[in-house]
C-alpha cells in the first residue's frame, strides 16, 4: 500500500504500476480485497503513474462479468463512510476514463473501433455507477 502513498518512488517503472494493478484488480473481483482499499486515495489529485495504475486497474475490472462488477461495487455502495471513495471512483471515471484520443490521423475503421470501445467502456462505468449507488453529480 505504500504505492498509493509515493508514486514516484525509485523503482516504480511503468512494468511495475501495471503489473501492480492487474494484481489488485484480480484480488477485488476474486473477492480477497475491496474496492474500499482505495478509500485513501485523493482521485481529484492524482500524479502520472497514479493514472495508469487506476486507468488499469478499472479497465481490468470491467472486463469481469456483469455479475462480478455489479457485485464489486455494491461493496463499497452501502456505506456513508465510502461517500467521498464514490465520488473520487466517479470523478476519475469521468475525467480519464472516457478521455477521447487526440491523435487525430487514423483511419474510419480505427475511429470506428475506438467508437465502439468507449461506448461499451461508458456502458460499464454505467453499470458500476448505478451498483455503488452514485447519483452522478
Amino acid at each position: 500500500w505504500d504505492l498509493f502513498k509515493d508514486w514516484n518512488k525509485e523503482g516504480n517503472t511503468m512494468r511495475k504500476i501495471t503489473n501492480l494493478a492487474l494484481l489488485l484488480a484480480h484480488l477485488i473481483t476474486n473477492f480477497s480485497v475491496s474496492l474500499s482499499v482505495l478509500k485513501v486515495v485523493e482521485f481529484d489529485n492524482l500524479e502520472e503513474n497514479a493514472v495508469v495504475f487506476f486507468y488499469s486497474l478499472f479497465r481490468k475490472i470491467f472486463a469481469a462479468k456483469d455479475a462480478t462488477l455489479v457485485s464489486v461495487f455494491e461493496r463499497i455502495g452501502h456505506s456513508l463512510d465510502l461517500e467521498d471513495l464514490r465520488d473520487g471512483i466517479w470523478y476519475f471515471f469521468h475525467r480519464y476514463l472516457l478521455v477521447k484520443s487526440s491523435a487525430e490521423a487514423k483511419s474510419k475503421e480505427v475511429k470506428m473501433k475506438k467508437k465502439i470501445e468507449r461506448a461499451h467502456l461508458r456502458q460499464r462505468m454505467k453499470l458500476a455507477t448505478k451498483a455503488m449507488g452514485h447519483k452522478g453529480k
